[in-house]
């Protein structure tokens, strides 16, 4: 097929993940007023707008000509949504809620009865990924391309799915987050958790969703190619998004271990001093 220069990415507008969005940020208003008026040091005066911003990312990225580039014409660019939705947009969401609200979750979501071992080290990178790996069913993935509804339900458990894939690390109430050496092995095994999809999209020798066979080209990529450099594209983002993670957790842990090296040595100093201490006592 030809390059085509009469495509044209329109933004749109949806309705059922905006009421989402906009139920979310009423009960976070409420919930944030209440802990501001109970005088909680916890609330922190930043935290609303990155928590907003992340509401409102979510509403622009969806809407955006990003969206519509991706579900009539470029794999590729579906996955440059999904990426902005999987992995950016929860860390703000994140990075806005008081550990207070955690606690909440923590108890509403009966997530104590969950969190073993294995499952709190496991268990949020097992959901995502099958999420994940759910959604890019060929069948399902099709029935997203074509029913606007369906695809707000997508959009909208992309978005859960990254928020609790973040939950290990970002996690503002203590049980829910994993100590930091814990943090690194999460992040090794979210990298191997990935490559089903990413051996789907990019190894594949035919094209999996047929709407881009007929999709209308705008690069001079065909579909197959176009598949492939969005599985790509979704492995090489994923992968420097959590080395980067990794190597700052790494850093992290490194200061805290330094700091307590430091601090059990000048306790170990002080015992000795005692001990000699009370030796010249006795002599």
């Amino acid at each position: 097929m030809q390059i085509t220069e009469t495509f044209y990415a329109y933004w749109t507008f949806k309705p059922l993940l905006l009421i989402s969005l906009l139920g979310l940020a009423l009960a976070y208003g409420v919930f944030w007023r209440k802990l501001r008026q109970s005088g909680s040091e916890h609330a922190m005066a930043y935290q609303p707008w990155l928590f907003i911003t992340g509401l409102l990312g979510m509403a622009l990225v969806t809407a955006s000509p990003l969206d519509d580039l991706g579900m009539r014409a470029l794999f590729i660019a579906r996955m440059f949504e999904y990426i902005l939705i999987v992995y950016f947009l929860p860390c703000l969401l994140w990075l806005g809620t008081p550990s207070p609200l955690g606690a909440l979750l923590w108890e509403r979501l009966h997530y104590r009865e969950l969190a073993t071992w294995l499952g709190n080290l496991v268990g949020p990178g097992l959901v995502f990924n099958l999420v994940f790996l759910i959604w890019h069913v060929p069948f399902i993935f099709e029935a997203a391309l074509h029913h606007p509804w369906f695809n707000q339900l997508q959009l909208i458990g992309l978005l859960g799915a990254g928020f609790v894939m973040w939950m290990p690390l970002l996690s503002p109430f203590g049980p829910m987050r994993l100590p930091l050496p814990r943090q690194m092995f999460y992040l090794v095994t979210l990298v191997f958790a990935q490559v089903p999809v990413f051996a789907l999209l990019t190894f594949s020798k035919q094209v999996l969703f047929e709407s881009y066979l007929n999709a209308p080209r705008l690069t001079p990529l065909g579909a197959l190619a176009d598949q492939q450099l969005g599985g790509w594209l979704l492995k090489t983002v994923s992968s420097v998004i959590f080395a980067a993670t990794f190597i700052r957790i790494f850093l992290e842990w490194n200061r805290h271990a330094r700091r307590q090296d430091a601090e059990d040595n000048v306790t170990a100093f002080e015992n000795i001093e005692l001990v000699r201490r009370a030796n010249q006592r006795q002599g």
